[in-house]
């Protein structure tokens, strides 16, 4: 295996992938898949196979989309006590917009 140098393997495989780029590769399975369903060879056995392949990609990147769009980032209230309960602060989670944190150095 060769890594690119400075790129750590474990940072390349938990990047998350973001909702703009999953879209842009369903847009290229659906493109696929609509050329295939056209194609002269769409009824042979291997037309119908890179079909359901396809068909198969589009509901895994959909899934992966879903994913993507339903969770929403965890927000930590700058303002709450050093030694408040998690529950608390996932609770004041919503009511952080506008807070801001000024570092000096």
């Amino acid at each position: 295996m060769i890594d690119s140098i400075g790129c750590s393997p474990v940072a390349a495989t938990t990047k998350r992938p973001s909702a703009s780029g999953l879209a842009a590769q369903l847009n290229r399975y659906q493109r696929q898949l609509d050329d295939s369903v056209n194609c002269s060879s769409a009824k042979t056995p291997e037309g119908q196979e890179t079909a359901r392949s396809l068909s198969d990609k589009i509901n895994e990147v959909k899934t992966k989309i879903e994913k993507v769009t339903s969770t929403k980032p965890l927000v930590f209230d700058v303002n709450a006590p050093a030694n408040s309960d998690k529950s608390a602060a996932k609770t004041q989670s919503t009511t952080t917009s506008g807070s801001r944190l000024e570092v000096f150095a």
